[in-house]
């Protein structure tokens, strides 16, 4: 299995950009034989917009951007990072992609705070794990900054019959 990183640099509020960015990964991709590509952290609003957040308007542009976006991906599955406004609440998102279909969605769990960041500004907690498969193999979605809590799955790839690979990062 081909796994492309796409490692784009997104411009923060410029969805009809940042998606062309999105495709071109993807088409990459698929000149180079992947089956799988990866985006940055929320790739298609750009980490982090900040008060274009509390925006409702920008909330429903993204969820546009995002569905236009999923209906041009064919051959290819895309994991890609956005904002989601879900039961009167925002959470920092990544969404599986493919056919043309949003596959499943893993609500960000460990949000990230610091002197110059507070994601829980903006964001709530999501609580729930997400697994997707591609290619007869099985991923966990996961935030970079989360692996650092104890237990945290990392990456379970499982074949049809067998494991294949379980990491866990055990702090």
């Amino acid at each position: 299995m081909k796994i492309v990183l796409a490692q784009i640099n997104c411009t923060a509020g410029d969805l009809h950009g940042n998606s062309l960015k999105i495709l071109h990964a993807c088409q990459h991709a698929r000149d180079t034989e992947a089956t799988l590509v990866i985006t940055p952290e929320m790739a298609l609003c750009s980490y982090l917009p900040e008060d274009w957040l509390l925006r409702k308007e920008f909330i429903q542009a993204c969820y546009q951007a995002l569905t236009t976006l999923a209906a041009q991906i064919q051959d290819i599955t895309l994991v890609v990072g956005h904002p989601l406004y879900k039961d009167g609440r925002l959470f920092n998102a990544v969404s599986v992609i493919q056919n043309g279909h949003l596959l499943t969605t893993y609500r960000k769990n460990h949000l990230f705070t610091d002197q110059l960041l507070d994601e829980r500004r903006y964001f709530t907690p999501g609580n729930q794990l997400c697994t997707f498969k591609c290619d007869n193999t099985f991923f966990g979605l996961d935030f970079d900054n989360e692996a650092v809590h104890p237990f945290r799955l990392l990456l379970a790839a499982l074949l049809p019959t067998l494991v294949a690979a379980l990491a866990f990062r055990l702090l």
